[in-house]
């Protein structure tokens, strides 16, 4: 695994944050412009996995070979690959980073400089659900297990209590659904089913949670996106304002489930450029009237101004 970018909040996971005095009363980060690989993983001591407490980290001596990143604000996380004739194994997860609001699942508000194993999936339940995805948002993260369950923690709305660790989804895992992609954005989260019901809750200002544009900006509570109905997305994304689904087309029921939603010609771009350049035209008119008449006021001043300066001469 290798990083780069900025250190601030330890999310390179090279155990440092680049702190340093640029001047005697100011305090910069350094940050790493190129690729370095991440050798160094930690994990707890036995006796410090039901407290959940921070000081029992001990380095993990043999090498982890990962699967699955995810980058969330400032925060990361990865999934361990399976072990070679081990396989039965569960996978550790580990993340670092900012550890706001727990957003790292270990159940404290701390950074992490290297990456941490996750000790809630250390269970023999999960040997044969083992979380295989993860996704970060701004300030929580969410991981898939191989049986389709989701599992949240941290926080992704202004206000209301924090997630310290990981907990279930119980709301599709309680209603049968199986979970196939999710993901988690700014403040959004979005999860797809193998079912074909995709549902978004969180705060969407943009119209990221999919509910149309006469539809909500925010759900609390998760809601189905009923214009994606019978859609099997197979991966999704979500960005600071924006959602991308991918869906797949592969038979006359996917093709059906796809006739619902409405497709974007290069025809309609072409209209929308068109209208929002004459509304653009609309609304400063005005103002650039009023700069014109401006700048000929100040050519007319310029002009008299070399006039009476060749008179003088």
């Amino acid at each position: 695994m290798y990083t780069t970018g900025s250190s601030e909040f330890g999310q390179l996971g090279n155990g440092a944050t680049g702190e340093h005095f640029i001047t005697a009363n100011k305090i910069g980060f350094a940050n790493c412009s190129r690729f370095e690989p991440r050798t160094n993983f930690f994990t707890s001591e036995e006796k410090s996995f039901s407290t959940g407490t921070d000081d029992k980290k001990v380095q993990m001596m043999e090498e982890i070979r990962i699967s699955y990143i995810a980058c969330g604000k400032n925060h990361a996380m990865a999934v361990e690959a399976a072990r070679e004739g081990d396989e039965d194994k569960e996978r550790r997860v580990f993340s670092w980073g900012c550890g706001d609001y727990g957003c790292l699942g270990h159940g404290v508000q701390a950074d992490e400089f290297y990456p941490r194993q996750l000790v809630f999936f250390k269970n023999r339940m999960f040997s044969k659900n083992s979380p295989t995805k993860v996704s970060c948002g701004g300030q929580c993260s969410l991981i898939l297990t191989e049986r389709g369950h989701g599992y949240y923690f941290g926080r992704h709305k202004n206000v209301g209590d924090a997630a310290m660790r990981p907990a279930l989804m119980d709301a599709l895992a309680s209603n049968g659904h199986i979970v196939t992609s999710l993901s988690s954005g700014a403040q959004s989260i979005i999860c797809c089913t193998k079912s074909g019901v995709t549902v978004t809750w969180g705060s969407g200002p943009y119209g990221e949670l999919g509910y149309g544009i006469n539809g909500s900006k925010s759900s609390s509570k998760p809601q189905f996106v009923s214009v994606m109905d019978s859609c099997i997305v197979t991966k999704v994304r979500s960005g600071y304002g924006c959602s991308v689904f991918l869906i797949r087309d592969d038979d006359e029921e996917d093709k059906k489930a796809l006739k619902k939603l409405q497709s974007i010609e290069i025809e309609d771009v072409e209209e929308f450029d068109m209208a929002s350049m004459e509304l653009y035209k609309q609304k400063h008119s005005g103002n650039m009237a009023e700069d014109a008449e401006r700048n000929l006021g100040k050519r007319k001043q310029t002009d008299s101004s070399q006039g009476e300066k060749k008179a003088k001469n």
